[in-house]
């Protein structure tokens, strides 16, 4: 017997990409019969459920609901909560999957043993060549257990429907980082569990560029101030460790470096030591970043010279953020 689908889409304000989202998963190879879809809209302002709802109409297995809580997280396990699905795969408004999709996940489940979360890559198509790099480099190869666990993200993601209800689901206060920190507690409970990232299993992500610089770097300073007080989580911590080179793993190297230096900055000032000490950390900083860019290199072979430059603001911005975040998390301990 086949398993059952439910394919959980959450949008907001998608009205230019929603069309083309619904049209790839009303048209999957998998049988009709077999998978429904449940959009989850925050109430868009542009006409995007108006839109949904047009073929809603004519498509008694797709569905729409809206969520009024404000977060990911909390409309992922409203997704959850009207599915009936075995499997309950994830995507979002602003994606676009092949007609094999939810064929292929669900032959992954059936044919990989005791896997209960899966994930593959999404391809950016409106992000300059350099974003894409930057975003996808590290996802380029197949990865199982703690180390699939930062690959994967919730445009591209599948559970066991008895997997994500015992855990608890997705913790109904994240914006940032809900998929890591489901996988994560998943991963802790019990480390039989397997967890596998397939970058051959992939969707079409047609996220808009970010307008202006100021943009990305309100979005990453955001990110940054917020995901740190779910980083320090022990959980999370564990698979930091496990996969010092990702995402999760420099974010918690940030925490660690915020957390030395601030004090050590302080210090400095009040020895006069600053100028000396900036200069050392900067060099330092040149070092690992021709490393970084020679491990780009050497994987992809493709590297451009905005990438330097991009990875700098970036880190300024995430550092500033991480600052902040662990200020308002000692504050809120308090």
């Amino acid at each position: 017997m086949l398993p059952f689908v439910s394919v959980v889409v959450i949008t907001k304000n998608n009205a230019k990409t929603v069309e083309e989202c619904i049209f790839s998963l009303l048209n999957q190879t998998w049988p009709k019969e077999n998978y429904e879809i449940i959009f989850v809209d925050g109430h868009s302002s542009d006409g995007t459920d108006k839109l949904i709802k047009k073929y809603a109409k004519d498509h008694l297995f797709l569905k729409i609901y809206y969520e009024n809580y404000g977060t990911m997280g909390y409309a992922r396990n409203l997704g959850v909560s009207k599915s009936k699905g075995d499997i309950i795969a994830f995507t979002d408004g602003d994606a676009v999957a092949p007609k094999d999709w939810i064929e292929n996940i669900a032959n992954m489940f059936d044919h990989a043993v005791q896997l209960i979360a899966m994930g593959g890559l999404d391809i950016m198509v409106f992000s300059g060549e350099s974003g894409r790099i930057i975003d996808s480099w590290r996802r380029l190869r197949r990865a199982v257990g703690v180390k699939a666990i930062p690959c994967i993200k919730t445009v591209n993601f599948a559970i066991r429907r008895d997997a994500i209800l015992s855990c608890g689901g997705f913790d109904q206060g994240l914006n940032h980082w809900d998929e890591a920190e489901l996988m994560a507690r998943l991963y802790s409970k019990t480390k039989a569990c397997k967890i596998l990232y397939d970058p051959e299993i992939i969707v079409y992500h047609k996220r808009e560029r970010a307008s202006s610089v100021g943009m990305r770097i309100k979005k990453i300073f955001k990110k940054s101030l917020v995901g740190t007080p779910i980083l320090v989580r022990r959980h999370m911590i564990k698979v930091a460790i496990a996969n010092p080179t990702s995402s999760i793993g420099t974010s918690f190297l940030l925490i660690l470096a915020c957390s030395a230096g601030i004090p050590f900055f302080l210090f400095s000032i009040a020895t006069g030591s600053f100028t000396n000490i900036l200069a050392i950390v900067s060099l330092l900083y040149m070092v690992i970043l021709s490393i970084y860019m020679v491990a780009v290199f050497l994987r992809i072979r493709r590297v451009t010279i905005v990438i330097p430059l991009i990875l700098t603001i970036d880190l300024v911005v995430r550092l500033a953020g991480t600052c902040f975040g662990l200020l308002k998390w000692f504050r809120d301990s308090l």
